[in-house]
């Protein structure tokens, strides 16, 4: 099953966005496995997420990874960390200062948690994909990751299901349609 991206003429409000899982954690039961969710919205500010994983303590390393591929061979890979690094490429390209990040945590009744709204603006996207329309039932690949791969609580998550022990696991794609609710 794939996650449809909500496309909106309006800003992005993340309280009505659809949630994406990442629920693939390729470890045995008894690992660390935080909950973790992210939510996907073209709206009149470009593309915008948000990444959230409710962990109590989290880890230096804590890691949110967000890659998606619009028609081409460039990927647009987003790395959030508990700690508020951060880093954001188009392919090999660094375009952190194009992107916007807003960090947070908090507590609700599901516990503690971190993570940050992003945003590539329309502008970025013409830049670096000037022949992506974003246009509703358009297909796009990517993935979304939860990591952290080192410390003492290791862990490997995604969206779509991912070999972590291959060479690649970041190139490992599912699909995304964009969706005009």
């Amino acid at each position: 099953m794939c996650y449809r991206i909500s496309l909106t003429k309006e800003n992005t409000n993340f309280d009505v966005l659809p949630v994406a899982l990442i629920k693939n954690y390729p470890l045995e039961k008894r690992y660390y496995k935080p909950y973790t969710q992210a939510k996907l919205c073209f709206s009149s500010d470009g593309l915008s997420c948000q990444l959230m994983a409710f962990e109590a303590i989290p880890e230096k390393n804590s890691q949110l990874k967000l890659v998606l591929c619009f028609e081409t061979d460039l990927p647009f890979i987003v790395d959030i960390y508990s700690d508020n690094r951060k880093t954001a490429k188009i392919g090999e390209t660094d375009v952190e200062d194009e992107v916007k990040f807003h960090f947070f945590n908090g507590e609700d009744l599901q516990g503690k948690y971190w993570g940050a709204n992003i945003t590539l603006d329309n502008s970025a996207i013409k830049k670096y994909f000037n022949d992506f329309v974003i246009a509703n039932n358009k297909k796009i690949s990517g993935n979304i990751f939860k990591l952290c791969e080192n410390g003492e609580k290791v862990h490997y998550g995604s969206l779509y299901p991912v070999d972590f022990k291959s060479k690649n696991p970041y190139e490992q794609y599912g699909e995304f349609i964009i969706t005009d609710y």
